[in-house]
């Protein structure tokens, strides 16, 4: 296992960062324990999870699995969604409310004083940002987290590009693995791991069968030709406002000296 440095921070982090939200759903508790445990013989040093992830038993499963190594670890959860099944009107968002109430539940759940990094996992059209990013100052002073970042905004580009996976990527995708000799799974993780602005792709695993496909990307060799052949399987993605111009850079000024 190869590690890196989370962007400017400082943080070193192995280059596969392994998704927790399997844990206390599709993973029981000892499965959990299992894929937890290989994660580890494995390198990974990074964990990702969410509040909302089986109604914050995933969180619990990882502050249990994490006991007494959490200074070795570098953890990831989020804010935003619901954890109750029966949520009240406030228990959503990224009001100031919300985010005070769900990261002190997260430290409880998570058995521990601080998280890495604190993500916002949607975007929230009735909250001002400012005060959003306000609250985050605040946690971030008081040493509750350490570093803040988003996840799932412009949901929508995010769907398109999902749907143009589901039509024509995927069959095609799945059988260049197949010409190559690798796993989809392999193969799809050590493309992503590849692009210079990852810093670790994250994994995620039912049952250690799946975790060994994913856990093998961390030594497999992505050539840029190879990179290259991979990427024209997919139609690029539409630009961010989906208006034409944008695909025309110099319009913008961009690359223009």
């Amino acid at each position: 296992m190869q590690y890196t440095t989370v962007g400017r921070t400082g943080i070193k982090v192995s280059d596969l960062c392994f998704g927790a939200m399997s844990f206390g759903g599709d993973a029981d508790e000892e499965t959990s324990k299992a894929l937890y445990n290989r994660c580890l013989e494995a390198g990974i040093n990074f964990f990702d999870t969410a509040d909302m992830y089986s109604h914050g038993r995933s969180e619990e499963i990882l502050g249990k699995l994490m006991k007494g190594q959490r200074e070795e670890l570098v953890i990831a959860s989020k804010v935003f969604f619901p954890t109750s099944k029966t949520p009240n009107v406030n228990e959503r968002g990224l009001s100031r409310k919300h985010i005070l109430t769900s990261i002190d539940a997260s430290l409880k759940r998570l058995d521990t004083d601080y998280i890495d990094f604190y993500i916002l996992h949607y975007f929230d059209p009735t909250t001002d940002i400012e005060l959003t990013l306000r609250t985050l100052d605040d946690l971030q002073k008081q040493g509750k987290i350490l570093y803040s970042g988003v996840s799932n905004w412009a949901a929508w580009q995010i769907m398109d590009a999902l749907g143009i996976s589901e039509r024509e990527l995927l069959s095609r995708f799945t059988a260049f693995a197949n010409k190559l000799g690798v796993s989809p799974a392999t193969l799809a993780v050590a493309w992503a791991k590849s692009h210079p602005a990852v810093t670790a792709p994250i994994i995620g695993a039912r049952n250690l069968a799946q975790l060994e496909d994913s856990l093998a990307a961390a030594d497999f060799e992505m050539t840029p030709e190879l990179r290259a052949e991979i990427s024209s399987l997919s139609l690029a993605p539409e630009p961010t406002t989906g208006r034409s111009e944008e695909k025309t850079l110099g319009q913008f000024g961009v690359g223009q000296k």
